[in-house]
């Protein structure tokens, strides 16, 4: 059986429709279920699993499912998987590792984590250090035509500096989680509050009746417990097709990842949006905490954006500067 998994709808267009979930596997089912966790999205977490609980997925502040899982046993209708977990709670500032197995059964087509047989065959508490630990490389993307030489804003680079290099894709994973702040805190520029009539509604957009639009949109995220990577084969391949796309950047990765940040302003395919500053859950952060998801992500994106001025200013560029977005889109 598929879920499926759908790209937010804005006003751009691309070739791209729903992503299945496969759901008709124990293996990809267990997958599901934690992604949907670390992606705070919990609804869908107690969707996949009986005797899981929202209240208890939104005290997941992070969350990594380790490959591999193995399978214990499976018959027809019923399985038993071995895995492994590192997470942190939301009141917790330590990160907990692990290895457990748990009961999946099948309901109708659908595979099903039954949350109450998990058993932990053991805990430990990570050590606390600053040193990031590498996941394993991605394999290398296939290659690519040699890239053309770039125009606008995007010629401050080498096309080889835009191409990206290996390694970009990886991933660190952070022993003591990083909550400090940014070295700017606040916004040059204030966004106006929402209108009251748009409060409590969503947005659509009403297409043409012949038309039918997708719109690609594409997250950055890092957490406070990693130095997340780059994925440079995406961004390459929306390039190369002249695909429009937008990318919800998180403040604390655009902190990490300055240069690509300033590629993505500077490329007219793209526009960027406000993802938090640590992918933070805005389900359970309240007042100031969830203030300072928002607004450090806006100062960090116009403080880098002072610095693609810069930039352009120095090559005589400034001038197309008027293209790119002085705040984040919402």
């Amino acid at each position: 059986m598929f879920e499926w998994a759908c790209v937010k709808w804005l006003p751009i267009t691309a070739a791209l429709g729903c992503l299945p979930v496969d759901t008709g596997n124990p293996v990809n089912t267990l997958r599901a279920f934690y992604s949907a966790i670390a992606s705070h999205e919990c609804e869908k977490a107690v969707a996949l699993a009986e005797g899981y609980s929202v209240e208890r997925c939104q005290k997941i502040a992070s969350l990594q499912l380790n490959e591999p899982i193995t399978v214990i046993e499976e018959k027809k209708n019923s399985a038993v998987l071995q895995f492994s977990v590192a997470h942190e709670l939301t009141e917790q500032k330590q990160r907990i590792a692990t290895t457990a197995t748990v009961a999946l059964k099948r309901v109708g087509e659908q595979w099903k984590v039954d949350f109450s047989t998990i058993k932990s065959l053991n805990d430990k508490a990570l050590p606390v250090s600053d040193t990031p630990k590498p996941t394993e490389v991605k394999p290398e993307p296939p290659a690519s035509p040699p890239p053309s030489k770039p125009t606008g804003l995007l010629s401050l680079w080498a096309p080889e500096a835009l191409q990206g290099k290996a390694g970009d894709e990886k991933i660190h994973f952070l022993r003591k989680p990083d909550f400090s702040a940014p070295s700017r805190t606040q916004p040059n520029e204030t966004l106006p509050p929402l209108k009251p009539e748009y409060l409590n509604s969503i947005r659509r957009v009403k297409l043409p009746k012949d038309k039918k639009w997708v719109a690609l949109t594409f997250d950055l995220c890092e957490r406070a417990d990693e130095v997340a990577g780059y994925d440079r084969g995406v961004i390459n391949a929306l390039r190369d097709k002249q695909v429009k796309a937008t990318f919800y950047a998180g403040g604390k990765w655009m902190q990490s990842h300055p240069e690509q940040t300033m590629q993505l302003m500077a490329d007219n395919l793209f526009e960027i949006g406000n993802h938090g500053w640590t992918h933070g859950n805005l389900r359970v952060l309240q007042g100031e905490p969830m203030q300072q998801q928002i607004v450090w992500t806006q100062a960090e994106y116009e403080r880098i954006r002072d610095n693609l001025q810069d930039k352009a200013k120095s090559a005589g560029l400034v001038d197309l500067m008027a293209n790119v977005a002085h705040q984040p889109a919402g």
